[in-house]
């Protein structure tokens, strides 16, 4: 399977409610076809390590900066417990982190992170997960997925919403 990136957009209220109880986490972050059908949830898949790379560039961007965030960001909602998590304890990006994000997202354009993959051979040197850099298909999976990224922050900003972020 490897690991895979998820994301739920929630009101802040309900991100409080998943601080103060973290056994409620669990089911947050996997949310119901009806969460997922209001654009409310994002599954990255795999995309998640070479996305990151390139909205970096390459870690040059740093993680604090918004780009940064956009994957890898937010601050842990609970206690790190591999089997029920996974990679690392789930994280939240509070609204405004969100809206950071979102504009962040807004302003950069395909062609910069064309630039910043080149023909792959960076990603694969640097041992960006999942390693598939080479296909003739990455890029065009990456930049889909970008899309996708940029839609789903966005509508989390624009409602004012908080966002859950969890590795798997």
């Amino acid at each position: 399977m490897g690991m895979v990136a998820y994301f739920v957009s929630v009101p802040p209220g309900r991100l409080r409610e998943l601080i103060r109880d973290p056994d409620q986490v669990e089911d947050g972050l996997y949310p119901d076809e009806a969460v997922l059908a209001a654009g409310d949830a994002l599954d990255i898949d795999k995309a998640w390590d070479g996305l990151h790379f390139l909205l970096t560039d390459g870690g040059t961007g740093g993680t604090d900066s918004p780009l940064g965030q956009a994957i890898q960001g937010g601050e842990p909602i609970d206690e790190y417990d591999e089997e029920k998590y996974g990679y690392g304890p789930p994280r939240a990006l509070q609204p405004d982190e969100v809206r950071a994000v979102a504009d962040a997202l807004a302003g950069l354009s395909p062609e910069v992170l064309r630039q910043r993959f080149g023909d792959g051979r960076r990603l694969t040197a640097d041992g960006v997960y999942p390693n598939c850099w080479g296909e003739a298909d990455a890029l065009d999976w990456l930049r889909e997925t970008f899309g996708r990224l940029v839609a789903f922050y966005r509508q989390a900003a624009d409602r004012g919403n908080a966002v859950l972020l969890d590795l798997v």
